[in-house]
């Protein structure tokens, strides 16, 4: 299985400058610019792919049914999991909305539909500006310096080379755009490429990889390569970012899988992941953000398949804790989901019975 990336050219460009950083913290999203970039294990994907379940949403695994949690992102990406889902509207003009929130409109070469290429934003928002710059002009390269980021890294889209612009408009005030929950959006997006790439047909995907190879190197002790020295947590970076260059790789592990770490320590056990993690309600925000991202592309012929799987008891057994979704959240989701995608009659009639089905 190949995976299709451009975050190689992105993670090779310089930090951006302070007072874009600044405003990027407003946003929360300060943890995707701290991650590394660092080489995939084609083999390794392949072979976590070959058991993914889309019926399920997880891995059929020796030990049992696994998955990737929201707590997971939280910590190795180091993106809040906590307030609003990651949703919004699909009508809108993209040469408007881009000349009001980036100073400038992409060519038609450089767009397709609602999307941007990254290219585009590549050569315009590297995140570097003067000194002195005005406020407008340092907002403009954080709101397109994140956009590219997002379209790179958590919310690449299956061609991996555009960003859908809807993204852009929720980075308008850097204040509210730290309100949502990326965590849970980024999750659902990589569940769906796992489920495309779960297809007989499938050879390429793309999507935050790195986050499931790393997850598999911590939750499966035996699968990760030797290590040379240790993984030191860097100074205002989510775990994943102890992972630098300098922590070359000596020696491939060939033990087969026999555990699985239920509560894995993700780095020297002297670190608490207290420092990485802020509690939250995941379950819910898993339930509505898994629904509403696929809602925000309009992917309805699987949503209900979508939002049924995040609330399976198997998934969260594991956790031994009480994790299931109260009803009422999930008619509210549904509801929501009507009102903010705008789906026709037909496809309302259908949540409609949907929500008669939810006890």
């Amino acid at each position: 299985m190949r995976i299709h990336r451009v975050e190689s050219r992105i993670r090779k460009r310089k930090q951006p400058s302070p007072a874009v950083m600044d405003l990027i913290r407003r946003a929360c999203l300060e943890g995707l610019c701290s991650v590394s970039f660092l080489s995939l294990d084609w083999a390794l994907i392949t072979a976590l792919v070959e058991r993914w379940r889309p019926e399920t949403h997880t891995f059929h695994m020796r030990p049992s049914e696994l998955t990737i949690m929201l707590q997971d992102v939280e910590i190795l990406l180091g993106i809040p999991v906590d307030g609003r889902p990651v949703t919004g509207t699909t009508l809108f003009n993209p040469d408007d909305l881009c000349l009001r929130l980036l100073g400038e409109a992409p060519g038609e070469r450089d767009k397709k539909g609602g999307k941007v290429k990254l290219k585009w934003l590549r050569d315009r928002f590297n995140g570097i500006i003067e000194d002195g710059a005005a406020a407008e002009v340092v907002a403009r390269q954080a709101r397109g310096y994140l956009l590219l980021l997002l379209g790179g890294t958590s919310f690449a889209d299956f061609t991996g080379g555009c960003v859908h612009l809807s993204y852009l408009q929720l980075l308008e005030n850097f204040d509210v755009a730290g309100e949502y929950s990326w965590d849970s959006g980024a999750l659902s997006i990589l569940y769906r490429n796992l489920c495309h790439g779960a297809k007989i047909k499938s050879k390429q995907m793309t999507g935050p990889f790195i986050l499931v190879q790393v997850w598999a190197w911590e939750r499966f002790p035996y699968l990760a390569p030797g290590r040379r020295g240790k993984w030191a947590p860097q100074p205002g970076a989510p775990l994943l970012g102890r992972i630098v260059r300098s922590n070359s790789f000596s020696t491939i592990q060939r033990s087969t899988v026999q555990h699985f770490l239920l509560c894995p320590s993700f780095a020297d056990p002297q670190v608490p992941l207290t420092m990485y993690v802020v509690s939250g309600n995941y379950a819910t925000a898993l339930y509505i953000a898994a629904a509403k991202a696929n809602a925000l592309e309009k992917v309805e012929s699987e949503l209900l398949d979508v939002v049924e799987a995040s609330n399976k008891s198997t998934t969260f057994s594991m956790f031994m804790k009480d994790l299931s979704v109260p009803a009422d959240t999930r008619i509210k989701a549904i509801t929501e989901i009507c009102d903010e995608a705008k789906f026709s009659d037909l496809t309302r009639n259908f949540f409609g019975m949907a929500k008669l089905n939810i006890t």
